[in-house]
């Protein structure tokens, strides 16, 4: 995934609405919100796992 560091913060966020609009494609009001769900959750877990990773490599300095 090393496209994604390359990417501005504009075409992350073009990006990020184009998936939007893709994934929300044929789904309903309540199917698209649990999809919404679903990725603000895999978003804040992959934080997480960031900052545990951080973590890790400054406690081994």
């Amino acid at each position: 995934m090393n496209f994604i560091n390359e990417l501005s913060g504009c075409e992350l966020i073009v990006l990020a609405n184009l998936l939007a609009i893709y994934f929300s494609q044929g789904l309903s009001a309540d199917e698209t919100d649990i999809l919404g769900n679903f990725f603000n959750a895999l978003g804040s877990n992959l934080s997480v796992l960031a900052t545990s990773k951080s973590n890790t490599i400054i406690e081994e300095k």
